[in-house]
């Protein structure tokens, strides 16, 4: 072993849907050797991953490198909060919204660029249930495509958006309640979305005003939205302008409860799972170590 800091790349060879051999050449050529005793890893499955980046921060290892989507970063993350591990981000996804939330550049060379300056700072991580995110966790319509999408063959920003528009049409908003502290409240959603992060990726930001240091995160509620209201919510995501109106409730908390009719899907960094009725959501404020250039 060398002496520098021991990494452990972890890449996802199939995120976004593109060949990603342009990439490890370019953490084999661009990474500082000096600086980073590493090995790079291609993961084979969502459980190899699991493995890996557990074992890595079971060793107390210094740096685990996520080179993939929001998933693979999401899974590395999970594991690598509250231990001593730091979190490097190569973003090679289809929306890498975290990365993109925390400022690092899309650019392979780029993004490598900001782990050999090695500047880490301390953000928050949601749980919910028990489970962690880092970036987004969303109820309704968004879950319900990322679960046809992750049963897709297919990867990639053009199949996500053939799914949403296909299955925009026969989703139908759900009835839920939500506590706050006590306060009760019932809602009509098509969209329930909890951000640490500011968007979902591709610039598309349901919590224009998220700070992932403020230990609260910011919830954006799109209701009954009809087809004529949709391209102005389309226009207010990517211009950076969503905000209050008949349509979108937003408000802040760090820890509160929603209450739906009965079990549902759920979508936590744009992976989905089921989950009961009861969905309990809770900050961990300054858990995650990570690599930034801000």
């Amino acid at each position: 072993m060398g002496s520098g800091l021991r990494t452990l790349v972890l890449l996802n060879p199939i995120s976004g849907g593109y060949s990603k051999a342009g990439l490890r050449q370019s953490i084999e050529n661009e990474l500082c050797k000096k600086t980073f005793d590493f090995q790079i890893v291609e993961t084979q499955s969502t459980e190899h991953l699991t493995r890996l980046a557990g074992e890595a921060v079971n060793q107390h290892i210094d740096l685990l490198v996520a080179a993939g989507g929001d998933g693979t970063v999401s899974r590395a993350a999970a594991l690598v909060a509250g231990s001593g591990t730091t979190l490097g981000i190569i973003p090679a996804g289809s929306g890498n919204g975290y990365a993109r939330s925390l400022g690092i550049p899309m650019n392979y060379s780029k993004a490598i660029a900001v782990l050999n300056q090695y500047q880490a700072t301390m953000v928050d991580t949601g749980l919910l249930n028990g489970k962690t995110f880092v970036n987004v966790a969303g109820i309704g319509f968004d879950a319900h495509v990322a679960a046809m999408f992750q049963h897709s063959q297919k990867r990639g920003l053009i199949n996500y958006a053939r799914i949403s528009i296909g299955e925009y049409f026969k989703y139908k908003p759900f009835a839920c309640q939500i506590n706050q502290q006590g306060a009760m409240s019932t809602e009509q959603a098509m969209i329930i979305s909890i951000c640490i992060g500011s968007q979902f990726g591709n610039n598309a930001y349901i919590a224009p005003l998220a700070d992932m240091r403020d230990g609260k995160f910011d919830i954006t509620i799109i209701r009954d939205a009809g087809l004529l209201h949709v391209p102005g919510i389309i226009w207010r995501l990517f211009s950076k302008r969503l905000k209050p109106s008949g349509q979108i409730k937003m408000f802040a908390a760090d820890k509160f409860q929603i209450i739906r009719t009965g079990p549902a899907v759920v979508h936590l960094d744009g992976d989905a799972y089921h989950e009961q009725a009861i969905l309990n959501f809770q900050v961990k404020p300054l858990s995650l170590r990570v690599l930034t250039c801000r």
